[in-house]
């Protein structure tokens, strides 16, 4: 979690609305995804661990080189 924005976040919600609406394609990555599940319909967890007994590492902890 971090810090929002809501004009964008909704300037960004209304968009994916209209692209959903017109059946255009969509391409959503990392925080596109999320909007477009929830835009869609779909569910959002926010904080996996405390949600899943056993959830799968979501950050990277390797050395970035």
């Amino acid at each position: 979690m971090g810090p929002i924005d809501p004009v964008r976040d909704t300037f960004e919600w209304r968009l994916c609305s209209l692209a959903l609406a017109a059946d255009l394609p969509i391409l959503a990555i990392c925080k596109g995804a999320q909007l477009l599940n929830v835009v869609a319909g779909g569910t959002m967890v926010q904080d996996i661990n405390a949600a899943v007994a056993e959830p799968i590492q979501h950050q990277q902890r390797a050395p970035g080189w």
